[in-house]
């Protein structure tokens, strides 16, 4: 049996494995629910926000090569539309989120009369705005991915609204995900850092899957691909060590309770591995020419970055969850494969039908 595909075509291996795999994982899943539904929805919050970050991650990167050419978009350019092309997808992906809202603080009316700081943010954080700001700015996404991604010329000014929507919305969509689980709690620099992190998985995934495609890519452009992974990988670390730096200085009760229990408790030793596997790991590897010039190694590093940052996604969601130290349970790995595989499926379909309007790449091994 074959899934189906619009040009008619057999679905590409990829595909075929990761949608039995997202099939199975969401059945299991699904009957996970049943026993412990709260345990259902954390796991599904931090795997769809992962990969939410990757398509949102590459329809930016679109944007920015738009604006600023260069050939690693020739390179990528296959792989960045399929990634963004899945945001409707990803969407229906988190349709399971709405039924499950009240994992958030926030929508309990005895959180709300306890504490005068969530009451006067009942304005926003309140269950219809909630849904109201986030199915528009996944329709929004969905929009604009369609917008950057056709084989015609690209205005450049709709690379610079995808690029200014952005940055509006992502702050946005930290603050509904991520801050909102401990609703006191409120950081300017939480957009921004969850931004980094999109982009560092987006582009460690589309470099994983070019190589995977055996697409030619040359040791220069290797060298290049490289180079902007450790650009990206250092603007990640810049922003995540600053904002712990500011909130964690100013001792402030209402901001340091978002850290202390990540820093505090045993999560702490999930954040040393985020930070020897999302930084000094990667930048190690990648300050050595070999190893960026050569597809394994620039491969082996994709993945161990690709790892850490579902890693870091869960680190921002799963301690608000469980305050009182590190907790695994298997539906985290079930909902990461779940749908993890069944948007992988998606991006290996999309990227079958090569919307790009650069020329298909042949493979080839000399430099």
């Amino acid at each position: 049996m074959t899934l189906p595909n619009p040009l008619g075509r057999r679905a590409p291996r990829l595909a075929r494995r990761a949608a039995a795999t997202g099939g199975v994982a969401l059945a299991l899943s699904i009957a996970g629910a049943v026993v412990d539904r709260a345990a259902f929805f954390e796991a599904w919050l931090a795997s769809w926000l992962f990969v939410l970050g990757i398509a949102l991650g590459s329809l930016v990167l679109l944007a920015i090569h738009e604006l600023t050419g260069g050939d690693w978009g020739a390179v990528l350019g296959p792989q960045l539309d399929a990634a963004a092309l899945t945001l409707p997808l990803v969407a229906l992906l988190g349709v399971p989120l709405a039924f499950g809202l009240d994992v958030f603080p926030w929508t309990h009316a005895d959180v709300v009369a306890m504490s005068a700081a969530v009451a006067a943010k009942h304005w926003y954080l309140n269950v219809p705005a909630f849904l109201a700001r986030n199915a528009a700015a996944l329709i929004v996404w969905s929009a604009l991915a369609l917008a950057l991604c056709r084989p015609a010329r690209v205005p450049r000014r709709a690379a610079v609204v995808a690029l200014l929507v952005y940055f509006v919305t992502v702050t946005l969509a930290a603050v509904d995900w991520v801050a909102s689980l401990v609703p006191e709690w409120y950081s300017s620099a939480i957009g921004i850092e969850l931004g980094a992190l999109q982009l560092v998985s987006a582009f460690a995934f589309v470099v994983s899957l070019t190589l995977m495609r055996r697409a030619t890519v040359t040791p220069r452009q290797l060298h290049d691909l490289g180079n902007l992974l450790l650009t990206l990988v250092m603007t990640w670390a810049y922003f995540a060590f600053a904002q712990y730096l500011v909130v964690w200085g100013a001792d402030l009760p209402h901001e340091t309770s978002w850290y202390w229990a990540r820093t505090q408790t045993s999560w702490r030793y999930l954040a040393i591995v985020i930070v020897v596997a999302t930084f000094a790991l990667p930048v190690a590897a990648l300050l050595s020419r070999d190893i960026k010039r050569s597809r394994t190694g620039l491969a082996v590093v994709c993945a161990i970055v690709l790892a850490a940052a579902w890693c870091c996604t869960f680190w921002l969601i799963a301690p608000s969850l469980r305050p009182a130290g590190f907790a695994l349970h298997w539906q985290d790995i079930g909902a990461l494969l779940a749908v993890g595989g069944l948007w992988l499926a998606g991006v290996a379909l999309v990227a079958q039908q090569s919307p790009r309007r650069v020329p298909a790449i042949e493979v080839s091994t000399h430099a």
